[in-house]
C-alpha cells in the first residue's frame, strides 16, 4: 500500500508482510508505472542441491524476455542477456520446502561475487584515451552500493518457501526490480543487481547447468 505525507510530499510503501511503513524504494522516490512488454519464454531448468550422494531438486527457474528488444540489442550491440536492458522476468517455482535463511543464503552466495565483479569492471573501465577516470570509479561505487541495497531488500521480502510456492522477479528497463513472493515489494533500483541476478542462471558458472543451457539456447533462437 502506498501513502503520502501531506507535509513532506514523500510517499511511503506499507509492506503487506510487516505492516510497517517505509520510504518507497525507487530512484525517483515514487512507484514507477511501466508499460507491459510482450514477453517470451527463453528457457528453464532445475536448480539441484547435493545432499550426501543425492541430487535433490530445489526449484525450477525460468527466464522470460521482451523478445523484440532482446533481438535488437543482441544484433546491434552484441551484448549478453545479463547486459541487455530489455525487460526480463525470472520465475522460480519451488519443488521442495526451503526456509528463508537457506534460500537467501544460497542466492547471496551466487550474487555477491557477481555484484562485486561487475562493479570492479565498471570502476576500471578506460575512456577513449585509455585512461581511468575518478568519476567512473565513484559512479561504480554508488552502483555497487545500490546493488547490495537491493540484495538486502530481497532478504526482507522473502519468507519461508513451501513446495508449490512461486517467486517472481520483474526486471524493468530502467533498473527497477519488483519481487512477488506472496506479497509484492519494490527493491532498490539497480542495473548491477539485475545483471548479477540474470548472470546467476546464464553465465559459465550458473547455479543450474540445465537452466543455463536451456535459456541460452532459447535466446539464441529468438
Amino acid at each position: 500500500m502506498v501513502a503520502q505525507s501531506a507535509q513532506s510530499g514523500v510517499r511511503f510503501a506499507r509492506s503487506s508482510r510487516t505492516g510497517i511503513a517505509g520510504a518507497a524504494r525507487s530512484e525517483a522516490g515514487r512507484r514507477r508505472v511501466h508499460v507491459h512488454a510482450a514477453l517470451q519464454r527463453a528457457g528453464s531448468g532445475i536448480r539441484k542441491k547435493q545432499i550426501a550422494f543425492l541430487g535433490v531438486d530445489v526449484y525450477r527457474v525460468a527466464l522470460d524476455v521482451d523478445a523484440d528488444a532482446w533481438r535488437a540489442e543482441r544484433d546491434s550491440k552484441g551484448v549478453s542477456v545479463d547486459e541487455a536492458t530489455c525487460k526480463k522476468v525470472l520465475t522460480i517455482d519451488m519443488l521442495r520446502d526451503v526456509d528463508a535463511k537457506t534460500f537467501f543464503s544460497a542466492l547471496e552466495e551466487a550474487l555477491d561475487p557477481r555484484i562485486r565483479g561487475i562493479a570492479t569492471n565498471m570502476a576500471t573501465a578506460e575512456n577513449d584515451e585509455g585512461n581511468f577516470m575518478a568519476a567512473t570509479a565513484e559512479a561504480a561505487e554508488v552502483a555497487e552500493e545500490a546493488a547490495f541495497d537491493a540484495l538486502s531488500d530481497l532478504r526482507s521480502s522473502l519468507g519461508d518457501l513451501k513446495k508449490g510456492d512461486q517467486v517472481k522477479l520483474t526486471l524493468e528497463t530502467d533498473g527497477a526490480v519488483t519481487v512477488e513472493a506472496g506479497t509484492t515489494d519494490d527493491l532498490t533500483a539497480s542495473t548491477v543487481f539485475q545483471r548479477a541476478l540474470v548472470a546467476t542462471f546464464t553465465d559459465e558458472k550458473a547455479v543450474s547447468e540445465e537452466a543455463r543451457a536451456s535459456i541460452n539456447k532459447g535466446l539464441d533462437a529468438m
